[in-house]
């Protein structure tokens, strides 16, 4: 479903501001990230069938769609690529409203995902089509285009306005968009995407945000990029793994030296890269965080709460660490009853890893 707003320096622009009943704006931000990220995966957002057996046409229906982004994109000042129950996608919108009242701009908001009058297979084909338009290859919401530049995402939006460079780039002569072409990128943004910053802490803006700015990157970070999250519990999952397949005996329950030292050489690595994350963050000392900071910053997403997560990685860290301290305790004739042990125990945490990569939850 779209959404038109028209241009306006008035207060004619309704506002999605959560009510809460608590005085604290924290709070009240905190529930309401909570409340639209569990939205988000609602039964009533899902259209599973939709998914599974898509439109033969989805070719079709992605050129499609690409002839009315640019249609839209040519058309309005702003353009929000937008998906349902999302707090991000709420802050940029709440954000952009506000600043209606000091500058004039027309804005539009596409539903890209998780619009319930939209089907699966029409929202995948929506989402390819976004993927090729802003040439990313994978999607975080929101994605906003303003005056046919493409700006990112609620974080970049958020520090335009904060860094007063919104009024100019919005002032800027509009730069067309063909369909077929790739839509081009704000020149600061493409200058970002470009270098990984290992040696950084990202900053979560807004209202309510009460996370520290400028934090040393050498300290306890509170902050990580959400999808940053996803990157590294796929890597988890990797090493994990290889854990298991290496300590897990075989129908005769033995395995080889050299297969066992390098099966406890990944799970001391294991526990290593999961007590840096918890102590420090995932950049510049996690094995994991470095190789997803580097392959997956232009998908890094928005900027969130690492607290949630460096629980997580806490446990991982406990448990392993336990089994670890158990196996070197264990006499040579029941060792590999102590590598099964390690094994078995990597089943849940593999099994967590997995919800985490796929739903960040």
């Amino acid at each position: 479903m779209n959404f038109d707003v028209p241009p306006t320096n008035s207060n004619s622009l309704t506002l999605e501001i959560p009510s809460d009943s608590s005085n604290s704006p924290h709070i009240a931000q905190a529930k309401e990230d909570l409340k639209s990220y569990l939205s988000e995966y609602s039964p009533a957002k899902w259209d599973f069938f939709g998914r599974c057996f898509g439109s033969a046409n989805e070719k079709q229906l992605v050129g499609d769609y690409i002839i009315q982004f640019a249609e839209q994109v040519n058309t309005h000042d702003i353009v929000v690529f937008a998906k349902v129950g999302c707090g991000f996608c709420l802050r940029a919108k709440n954000a952009l409203g506000e600043r209606s009242e000091v500058d004039s701009f027309s804005m539009h908001v596409i539903n890209v995902k998780g619009d319930r009058e939209v089907s699966g297979a029409e929202s995948s084909a929506m989402q390819e089509a976004l993927k090729k338009t802003i040439n990313l290859y994978d999607l975080t919401f929101p994605q906003i285009v303003i005056k046919g530049r493409y700006v990112g995402g609620a974080d970049t939006l958020l520090g335009l306005i904060d860094d007063n460079m919104f009024s100019s780039v919005l002032s800027e002569p509009r730069c067309r968009f063909e369909a077929g072409d790739k839509i081009t990128w704000l020149r600061s943004l493409a200058e970002e995407a470009a270098t990984p910053k290992l040696f950084f802490v990202p900053i979560v803006r807004g209202a309510g945000s009460w996370y520290p700015t400028n934090w040393p990157w050498y300290t306890f970070q509170w902050t990580v990029y959400a999808n940053l999250i996803r990157y590294i519990s796929v890597l988890q999952i990797c090493n994990f793994s290889l854990v298991y397949l290496l300590l897990k005996g075989d129908e005769n329950g033995e395995i080889g030296e050299f297969r066992q030292m390098m099966g406890i050489f990944f799970a001391v690595l294991a526990i290593y890269d999961n007590g840096i994350l918890f102590l420090v963050g995932p950049s510049p000392f996690s094995p994991t965080g470095v190789i997803s900071t580097f392959f997956g910053w232009k998908g890094r997403g928005n900027a969130t709460s690492i607290l949630p997560y460096k629980t997580i990685f806490l446990l991982y860290f406990v448990s392993m660490l336990n089994q670890l301290v158990k196996w070197s305790g264990t006499p040579s004739s029941d060792i590999q009853a102590a590598n099964n042990s390690i094994a078995n125990n990597l089943i849940g945490i593999i099994t967590n890893s997995m919800l985490l990569a796929v739903f960040r939850f």
